[in-house]
């Protein structure tokens, strides 16, 4: 006998007048089913509409007086220094911040299985019986929200003002050296930053890239797989994080963009799931994925280190990992409730919803011939996902889509 199920979809930032006005257009063909075939409404937010804040309150069934969560950027009392709410440290070990239970805790306590995929503020995950993989809050492999690294010969670009590292690469004969900065290690005495070794050679079209043991091509234009990179983190320890590169020059200077070094599937100083083995089987079923919370590199696009169509193919690569989850746990999915999370559309409202609007002060009229259907087109991205979702659902499996907020213009600061 079957048992019902509970599938629920996440969506942040879908905005209820983009979508009734696509599916009005008979551009969501999914959605449209679903609102005929169940209920769709508009849902009041939570105060302030802050996806860490919404997320939680969705997470726990509470306001912000109940969870915790009350904005991004939360205060010390004691010191009235601003901090993360995201991420919570206390005598060097990372705290989850939300403080009530959540669902996925409440069914596990009642012997309910519960898969949680992505989840936002849920790092690191608290141990229950639930298997979780944390989402936006987990850091990078140094403990912040994402570092890029930018591996350049070109000797007058400069790192200040810069959200990320700005590396000279050193001419030794024939090949170009750097090191990739990794995480701070502490030793009976100091504390330094451990790295990983990068030597480039040039080839014809593209480059040889060694980091550590590892060896890859790399041509231009072209991504990396994602690539380990094994870091010295003292009493005889290694943190094996990783990492995409990308090559976007060669001539008259190589430029090298690396993502922030993601921390490791599996680690017991930043455990990003629950049980800790969760992430590294799921890697080992799918293949490597973004570890990193707020993995969509808004920092490079914001910086000109990327642009916006290499901003838009990572993009698009985060997508097709968090399908590859969605559809694997879908394919084993018997009973109790699975949760998946997508945030790709909101990193990419947030950084194109300028070439909508042309009161923006960023607004750039031919520019925005070009990229005013990106937006659009990540909605019916997410309408193609919830096509598959409806073909491989498992029957008595009732379905929730859900975002936290909406979106529109965000002018000035």
């Amino acid at each position: 006998m079957s048992r019902k199920k509970l599938l629920f979809i996440g969506i942040d930032g879908m905005d209820p007048v983009i979508t009734e006005r696509l599916m009005a257009a008979g551009e969501l063909p999914h959605f449209s089913r679903l609102r005929s075939e169940g209920h769709y409404s508009r849902l009041a937010t939570v105060n302030p509409p802050q996806s860490p804040v919404v997320w939680a309150s969705i997470a726990t069934g509470l306001n912000p007086g109940g969870h915790g969560i009350y904005d991004f950027i939360h205060r010390d009392p004691a010191t009235y220094r601003p901090y993360l709410s995201l991420v919570r440290q206390e005598k060097g070990k990372f705290l989850n911040p939300v403080e009530a239970p959540t669902f996925w805790e409440k069914a596990a306590a009642k012997g309910i299985p519960a898969t949680i995929i992505k989840w936002p503020v849920a790092f690191p995950p608290k141990a229950c019986d639930a298997n979780v993989l944390a989402g936006l809050g987990v850091p990078d492999i140094k403990g912040n929200l994402g570092l890029y690294s930018l591996f350049t010969t070109d000797s007058s670009v400069s790192g200040e003002g810069k959200k990320g590292h700005i590396i000279h690469l050193e001419q030794r004969g024939e090949r170009l050296i750097g090191q990739i900065p990794g995480p701070w290690t502490a030793s009976l005495t100091t504390r330094k930053e451990a790295t990983v070794p990068l030597e480039i050679q040039r080839t014809d079209g593209g480059i040889i890239c060694r980091t550590g043991k590892t060896t890859f091509p790399l041509a231009l234009g072209a991504w990396s797989e994602w690539h380990g990179l094994p870091f010295d983190a003292g009493f005889f320890r290694n943190i094996t994080g990783h990492a995409r590169f990308l090559l976007q020059s060669l001539e008259p200077h190589i430029s090298l963009y690396m993502t922030p070094v993601n921390v490791p599937y599996e680690s017991s100083e930043m455990r990003i799931s629950t049980p800790p083995n969760f992430a590294d089987e799921l890697k080992n079923s799918i293949g490597p994925f973004a570890t990193l919370g707020l993995a969509e590199d808004t920092n490079a696009l914001g910086d000109e280190v990327l642009n916006e169509d290499e901003f838009l193919q990572f993009c698009n690569d985060l997508v097709d990992e968090r399908e590859r989850m969605l559809f694997h746990e879908l394919g084993r999915f018997r009973e109790g409730i699975l949760a998946c999370v997508f945030d790709t559309l909101d990193r990419i409202q947030h950084m194109f919803w300028r070439f909508i609007d042309q009161s923006h002060p960023s607004h750039e009229p031919e520019s925005a011939q070009r990229y005013r259907y990106v937006i659009d087109d990540a909605y019916r991205r997410m309408d193609g996902i919830i096509a598959k979702v409806l073909k491989d659902m498992p029957a008595d499996t009732e379905l929730i889509i859900c975002s936290d907020h909406g979106f529109s213009s965000f002018r000035r600061a």
